[in-house]
């Protein structure tokens, strides 16, 4: 029992050194993206006057515009616009003024039309191995460090994250979805979402490797009819053109036909997100694994699955976080604030995380 105790103590005290070296590590906001001085005047050039004046009422029109998406005018924040920019408080902005003007470098990048801005990403790296810088979001959610997940690679550069599924981000899945089966959690293993079409056969993969096939199903779920219209509220990152991506349901089809006579064939479900019938569902989920993008895909996912997850499951979210698709983490946010017994952790390693992506974990029922 004593040794017991103290194997016990040494692991929590190991932990412990990990989270704290994780902290120190990400005392610092991060490295900007590179700035482009002729970015702003290039998005408010129309709006100028002869004179080359950007006027208070040209600038409301320019902020109240929509891109070929639908989508407000990569511009900087309104109070960054009179108070940085505007130097002289005149009410309207010069293109010297624009030119002059050193960006958002050490403030936390809110959609993709600010990298050209300077704007720090909120978790650089984590794309090839687990080290990514998660200091935006610590101080609401806390990094699960798992072990032993990192492999060392030799520096390439700064890569940023452009929303497909990363090596690191299948890394940690991989390990998380061993946890639980490991764990043996009950329940099904679901995926809703299917624009990355190979990712469910990774999922299957880790379930065959840990021989965990026995009493569990694989249940596949996407519109097949690609993006939905987004809601211009919530969704002020990215917006997909209507259709775009769709997910072929007889290529996937195929897929599974080929693994006939094997274990875990997946069940293939065809139904947009809002509109899945109680049934379709298992009536158990262990893990699941959910790729929606836009905020409704994302809320309606969250609640469809979370009644049926066993406790100690796990819910993968894809893009948490990311400034292309922010309806995400607004999705996740009001999802937790509003559900008891919710835990949402960062996936990582000892040397950061991987970026972009949200564990949630049902710790009470």
């Amino acid at each position: 029992m004593i040794l017991s105790s103290t194997i016990m103590l040494i692991a929590l005290l190991s932990v412990s050194c990990y989270a704290l070296e994780l902290a120190k590590k990400f005392d610092a906001v991060g490295e900007a993206r590179p700035f482009d001085k002729n970015a702003l005047w290039r998005n408010l050039a129309d709006y100028a006057d002869e004179e080359g004046f950007v006027t208070k009422a040209k600038l409301k029109a320019a902020y109240e515009a929509k891109d070929e998406f639908g989508q407000p005018l990569p511009l900087p924040p309104k109070h960054i616009v009179n108070h940085e920019i505007d130097t002289d408080h005149d009410g309207k902005l010069s293109r010297e003024e624009m030119m002059a003007w050193r960006g958002l470098a050490h403030k936390y990048c809110r959609t993709l039309g600010d990298a050209s801005f300077g704007c720090v990403p909120k978790c650089p790296g984590g794309i090839d191995t687990m080290n990514g810088n998660p200091n935006y979001f610590l101080e609401k959610y806390s990094v699960n460090t798992l072990r032993n997940v990192n492999v060392s690679h030799p520096e390439t550069g700064v890569k940023y994250y452009a929303g497909s599924w990363t090596p690191a981000q299948k890394m940690a899945v991989d390990h998380l979805l061993s946890s639980v089966l490991q764990k043996n959690i009950g329940g099904d293993i679901v995926q809703m979402g299917l624009k990355d079409t190979h990712s469910w056969k990774e999922l299957r993969q880790v379930v065959v490797r840990e021989g965990a096939t026995t009493n569990r199903d694989l249940y596949l779920y996407d519109s097949f009819e690609g993006f939905p219209a987004c809601d211009h509220e919530v969704d002020t990152g990215m917006c997909p053109k209507v259709g775009s991506e769709r997910v072929s349901i007889e290529s996937i089809t195929r897929e599974a036909a080929k693994m006939r006579g094997e274990a875990l064939i997946p069940n293939i479900k065809s139904y947009k997100y809002s509109e899945i019938p109680g049934n379709s569902l298992p009536n158990q989920i262990a893990f699941a694994v959910l790729d929606g993008s836009l905020y409704n895909n994302v809320q309606s996912m969250l609640h469809k699955v979370y009644p049926r997850l066993s406790m100690g499951g796990k819910i993968i979210v894809h893009d948490f976080g990311w400034e292309g698709y922010p309806g995400v983490q607004k999705a996740i946010d009001q999802f937790t604030e509003n559900t008891r017994g919710v835990k949402v952790r960062l996936p990582g390693g000892v040397e950061g995380v991987a970026c972009y992506m949200a564990e949630i974990v049902k710790v009470t029922g």
